[in-house]
């Protein structure tokens, strides 16, 4: 419907897929944006690209993620998606790499705080399992990101936790 109006158009492209987006229309969203980020530089539309791509899914995620990164790499956005995604993927240290170039440069998601959290300690859902030890530094982050959550439907399941190797948590 946006090209019909007034082909080319690349922001009224992306306005009408935001709107799909918000609709709940994903899929038909999807191919939108990826035309636009073929043909635009646009890191707006790469943003939501990513995340249409992950709750779609889609097998072509990693890639797409490592060309967008490439694209906008100094993007705290970018950085966090991508760790969000790298996370996700269990490549921890690679998200916990991206995830320390974004921090304090952008506002962090509940999603990316989960998917940090989750690339720090390593956590096993309901357990947080910090093996190996986490360094003073690393904890007090930990339970900082941990005390910034707000918790919604989408992190019910942190409500109960419990530390193993109690001992052994911080070292150094």
């Amino acid at each position: 419907e946006a090209n019909a109006a007034v082909p080319g158009n690349s922001d009224l492209e992306f306005a009408f897929a935001r709107r799909l987006v918000e609709t709940g229309a994903v899929a038909e969203a999807y191919p939108l944006l990826r035309s636009l980020s073929e043909r635009t530089s646009n890191e707006e539309n790469d943003l939501m690209l990513l995340s249409v791509m992950r709750r779609l899914g889609s097998s072509d995620l990693p890639k797409t993620a490592d060309v967008i990164q490439e694209r906008f790499p100094e993007s705290p956005r970018i950085l966090a998606e991508v760790g969000t995604i790298l996370a996700n993927l269990d490549r921890k240290t690679e998200a916990l790499s991206m995830f320390k170039q974004a921090k304090g440069n952008c506002d962090l998601s509940e999603e990316n705080k989960l998917a940090y959290l989750q690339s720090l300690i390593h956590w096993n859902y309901r357990v947080f399992d910090f093996s190996p030890a986490l360094s003073h530094q690393e904890l007090m982050e930990a339970f900082e990101l941990l005390n910034s959550l707000k918790f919604s439907e989408n992190v019910e399941g942190l409500v109960e936790l419990e530390v193993v190797n109690r001992r052994d948590i911080i070292h150094g």
